[in-house]
């Protein structure tokens, strides 16, 4: 089970990657192969992956290291703490486990050296103070390991029964017994955490939570725990009490980057986009050089609605890593919804230049190119989008249109009758097939797709209006005037809708309501060409003068 491995994937470094999937099925001799092959191939001691492999090949030998310990090889366990710490000297229970090791073959003084720096890292790791002040004890420094003991006690730890802080007072062979015997049951987090790596790497989550909350339960104080935890609830749906989670972890570290993101992505889960990206943004600020992280934070900020704001996280993160597509990709989504196509098109090109088989940047190239009427371009990039990905039927769809824009109907119709063939209740599809049919006067055809795509999607006012049309050109004039009416009825700023509507009541006769419609479409429109004409003609016949002179 990886942490931050889960999120950051390193583009263009194999070993790095592969050292995460060996480190998530539990193959840590394969992992730290893995992991320091990449750290020799990263150029720069800056670039975050370099780090990124360093922590995790230390953690991977951590876990060797509590295998040999757990099986009484304590040389070999040794031997992998000791490489762990050069690999990553910041990590407080390797210290922890080689004091313990050194305690146990009587070597006390490399014992106390490897408690007080796992102390000096991390003040209030009660085990390793304890442990200090067994070895202490065995110095014969009885004075220095009750002041220990005496800390511990203060910080809430329960101490053994018989043993007594008071001063002078010798410490009893049988209390130290107890001591160790106590902190290795509270040590035992790593156990249940273990427990929890092989459960979940066998797809056993609920498994994995119950041993994680054991190892909570033994160490409260462990953020890193509550964080482990919280990820496998959110992958079990339980996102309410995965917050909990990543919240009391960042209340016990309030920098704890990993906690900020998974408590971010929790709330991206839920749709909470803004509360996302405030997290996520913070978390940008305490480890700049992700880009990962930057990403994530524009990726809430444009799912949330501010693809303005989302620009910015997205230049962070290819400023971190300018190989990162996903952002190009990003990037020009935003730049898109914000109508600047000429950026858009610029990060598109840029993506597909470091991820030439991203089907999905080849599409939204096409659908920047439709949008900005250059139909050849558009074709020409949905035609190898398909090439990657030819189920997908909005590829088909938008690769139509591209052609019944630059009038290539009969290439138009085969993408739309194959997207619907793909999917038989797409109404887009149905709805431009249903207009390309009215525009080939096939008619019988055009209403057949019509009426799909209005009962698939009764709230689009478009697609009753082209209904409407359909009906009309066939002479149904009932039918002709319910879809318009419905069409207006969605959207009552409709004007092509309205003045269909109207002009088929002024046929029937039907001044008045023709007025009406017409009069409104003015209201919108004052400068309705049509509308006024037709009321100029409506006046002649049922309105006064005076009321065309207020209208004209």
């Amino acid at each position: 089970m990886t942490l931050f491995g889960k999120i950051l994937h390193r583009e263009g470094n194999e070993h790095y990657n592969r050292g995460i999937a060996f480190f998530n099925e539990g193959l840590y001799k394969e992992a730290v192969a893995e992991f320091e092959q990449a750290i020799e191939t990263i150029s720069s001691k800056k670039d975050p992956y370099y780090n990124l492999g360093l922590f995790y090949a230390a953690e991977a030998r951590a876990h060797l290291g509590l295998a040999h310990f757990k099986s009484g090889e304590l040389k070999k366990a040794e031997e992998e703490f000791n490489k762990a710490l050069t690999e990553s000297p910041n990590y407080p229970d390797l210290h922890f486990y080689l004091g313990v090791i050194y305690e146990k073959s009587s070597r006390h003084q490399e014992a106390i050296k490897e408690l007080e720096e796992a102390l000096t890292i991390n003040p209030h790791y009660a085990e390793a103070r304890c442990y200090l002040a067994v070895c202490l004890h065995a110095i014969g420094d009885e004075k220095a390991a009750r002041e220990q003991l005496q800390e511990v006690k203060r910080a809430g730890y329960d101490l053994p029964l018989s043993l007594s802080l008071q001063t002078n007072t010798h410490i009893p062979e049988e209390a130290i017994a107890e001591l160790k015997q106590m902190v290795k049951k509270k040590s035992d987090y790593f156990t249940h955490l273990d427990n929890a790596v092989s459960s979940y790497n066998r797809g056993l989550k609920k498994q994995a939570i119950v041993e994680l909350k054991k190892a909570v339960e033994l160490q409260p104080r462990y953020a890193d725990l509550h964080c482990k935890l919280g990820i496998i609830l959110r992958e079990t749906g339980e996102t309410s009490q995965a917050a909990r989670e990543f919240k009391e972890a960042i209340s016990i570290n309030p920098d704890y980057v990993e906690a900020h993101v998974h408590l971010g992505l929790t709330y991206m889960a839920e749709e909470r986009y803004g509360e996302a990206a405030k997290l996520l943004s913070h978390a940008a600020e305490l480890a700049p050089s992700y880009a990962d992280i930057h990403f994530l934070a524009g990726l809430a900020l444009y799912k949330g609605g501010f693809p303005q704001l989302a620009v910015d996280e997205f230049k962070m993160a290819l400023t971190a890593n300018n190989s990162f597509w996903r952002a190009h990709y990003y990037l020009a989504l935003c730049y898109h919804s914000i109508e600047d196509t000429d950026k858009a098109v610029k990060e598109l090109k840029s993506a597909l230049e470091q991820a030439p088989d991203a089907g999905i940047a080849r599409a939204e190239l096409g659908r920047v190119y439709l949008s900005r009427g250059n139909h050849k371009e558009a074709a020409s990039e949905f035609e190898i989008a398909i090439g990657y990905h030819p189920d997908f039927p909005d590829l088909r769809l938008n690769l139509g249109l591209s052609y019944m824009r630059s009038k290539n109907y009969e290439q138009a119709r085969e993408q739309f009758v194959r997207a619907i063939e793909l999917n038989p209740d797409y109404a887009l599809a149905h709805f431009a097939l249903g207009r390309l049919s009215i525009r080939e006067k096939k008619l019988e055809e055009a209403l057949s797709h019509l009426k799909k795509a209005a009962s698939v999607c009764p709230e689009h006012a478009d697609v009753h209006h082209w209904l409407g049309k359909a009906y009309g050109m066939t002479d149904c004039e009932k039918e002709a005037e319910g879809s318009f009416a419905t069409a207006v009825g969605i959207n009552g700023n409709f004007v092509a809708a309205r003045l269909e509507l109207a002009l088929l009541l002024q046929r029937q006769s039907r001044f008045e309501e023709a007025r009406d419609h017409f009069l409104h479409v003015l209201r919108i429109e004052p400068e309705n060409l049509l509308a006024r004409s037709y009321l100029d003609d409506d006046i002649l016949r049922s309105a006064s003068p005076s009321d065309g002179k207020s209208l004209i």
